[in-house]
C-alpha cells in the first residue's frame, strides 16, 4: 500500500466512527482508543516519509560525488563550421584561433562558451 492509499483509508475510517458513534453503535472509549491507534500510524507513516525523503537527497548526494569531474577540454561539442562535424572543445579552440576561421567562429555560440570556459582568463581582462 502507498502512501496515498493508507491516507484515504484512514479518512475513510475516521468517517466511519463519526457515522457509527452518532448512531451509537461504538462508544466513546471505543471510539477513543481507535483515534489513538490512527493518530499512531499517522505519525509512523510521516516518519517514513521523512526518511524516504531524506534517503533520496542522500542517494543523490553521494552520486553527485561519486561522478568524476568533467575534463572540459575533451567534452564533445558540435562544430558549425566543419559541417556539423564532433570536436574537442580544445580542438574547437585552436579551430578558431586560425586566421581564415576567426571571423566565421567568432559568432558562433559553441566557439563564445568554449572560450569563456577554457580562457576564463581572457574574458575577466576583457570584462576590466
Amino acid at each position: 500500500m502507498n502512501f496515498c492509499e493508507v491516507a484515504t483509508m484512514l479518512q475513510n475510517e475516521l468517517i466511519k466512527m463519526r457515522t457509527d458513534l452518532r448512531a451509537g453503535k461504538i462508544s466513546v472509549e471505543k471510539a477513543s482508543m481507535d483515534l489513538t491507534i490512527i493518530a499512531g500510524i499517522d505519525k509512523l507513516q510521516n516518519t517514513i516519509l521523512k526518511t524516504k525523503i531524506m534517503e533520496r537527497k542522500l542517494k543523490v548526494q553521494l552520486r553527485q560525488s561519486l561522478l568524476p569531474p568533467i575534463d572540459v577540454e575533451v567534452d564533445r561539442i558540435t562544430c558549425h563550421d566543419r559541417d556539423g562535424k564532433i570536436v574537442t572543445r580544445a580542438d574547437c579552440l585552436s579551430f578558431s584561433g586560425d586566421s581564415a576561421n576567426m571571423e566565421s567562429c567568432r559568432s558562433c555560440e559553441n566557439f563564445k562558451y568554449t572560450r569563456d570556459l577554457l580562457l576564463p582568463e581572457r574574458t575577466n581582462r576583457l570584462a576590466a
